[in-house]
């Protein structure tokens, strides 16, 4: 049985990890990958489920990633996932998917 559980992301980074790190069975399954690195100078961290998305692909998102500075960090989410994010569709919220190719 499937448990649904809604909680929105909060302001803090910590408390978004903690929840992340105890909703996803990251430790006892080898399919679900935890990945910090730091972002134009900022903590992140990625989640993701191996297989779902081609090894080729994640390598550029996270190239991409990592050659952002902190003076080229886009101020908000929508702002980064269309002007930051290569190759894959992106949801942004409820407002559906935006396309950076």
């Amino acid at each position: 049985m499937i448990r649904k559980i809604k909680k929105e992301v909060g302001c803090s980074f910590k408390e978004n990890i903690q929840y992340m790190d105890q909703t996803l069975p990251v430790e006892k399954s080898f399919d679900i990958i935890r990945r910090e690195m730091e972002i134009g100078g900022k903590e992140s961290v990625f989640y993701y489920i191996d297989g779902f998305i081609k090894d080729e692909a994640m390598l550029k998102i996270m190239d991409s990633f990592l050659s952002i500075t902190a003076e080229d960090l886009p101020r908000d989410a929508k702002t980064f996932s269309k002007q930051k994010i290569p190759y894959v569709e992106v949801a942004n919220g409820s407002k559906g998917y935006a396309k950076d190719a």
